[in-house]
C-alpha cells in the first residue's frame, strides 16, 4: 500500500516489500527495512507455524 508524505514523515521505520524497483528517495533518512514479496510470505508463514 503507497503511504502519503504524512505517513511517510510519522514513521519510525519504513518497509518497503516489492518485486519491482521502487523510488526510494522519499524514505530518505528513515530506518528502512527492504524485502522482496516471496521473502515476507515465507517469514509470515514460518512465524505462523512456530
Amino acid at each position: 500500500m503507497m503511504k502519503s508524505k504524512e505517513e511517510i514523515e510519522d514513521g519510525k521505520c519504513i518497509m518497503v516489500t516489492a518485486d519491482e524497483n521502487v523510488e526510494m528517495n522519499r524514505f530518505r533518512g528513515k530506518r528502512l527495512i527492504k524485502t522482496k514479496v516471496e521473502g515476507v510470505k515465507y517469514g509470515v508463514l514460518n512465524f505462523m507455524m512456530n
